[in-house]
């Protein structure tokens, strides 16, 4: 946009960037909008569906809700949230990227065998082996926090 704004040609003797035919300010926005919209053929487009339109680009766009509050001039959050109209077909992409996170992978059957039991082994197993080690070892401090730690 800044881009654009650089390339528009100047008017001279003004410091508007958009001009009436004189070269003065604009009067009146919505005629000329109001013409666009002849040229364009469009017969059911208001001036104010633009804000609607730029609050849900905004959003879709995954701009902050509470900056857009300030930059449309709204008082409060709801009145900004009712602007902020989301498309079915963003809503349905929104619904689909939450899908791809929740998605568990689908897990291996590994055909269990006798070794792959043997060589399981959970943490209560590797504590039962470290114990019987320890009761033949005699009473010492760290012994005894040991096993008041893990008793």
């Amino acid at each position: 946009m800044v881009e654009l704004f650089r390339n528009y040609p100047p008017t001279a003797d003004s410091d508007f960037v958009f001009t009436n035919s004189a070269g003065g300010r604009l009067g009146w926005l919505q005629h000329g909008f109001r013409k666009a919209l002849v040229r364009a053929g469009l017969t059911d487009l208001h001036f104010h569906d633009l804000r609607h339109t730029f609050a849900s680009q905004w959003m879709m766009a995954g701009g902050d809700l509470y900056a857009l509050k300030d930059i449309l001039g709204h008082k409060s959050i709801s009145m900004t949230q009712r602007y902020a109209h989301l498309s079915p077909t963003y809503r349905r992409s929104m619904v689909d990227r939450m899908e791809q996170i929740w998605r568990k992978p689908t897990p291996t059957v590994v055909p269990k065998t006798p070794e792959k039991r043997l060589q399981r082994q959970t943490s209560a197993d590797r504590l039962a082996v470290s114990i019987p080690k320890l009761a033949n070892e005699p009473r010492t401090a760290k012994r005894e926090s040991f096993l008041e730690s893990t008793g």
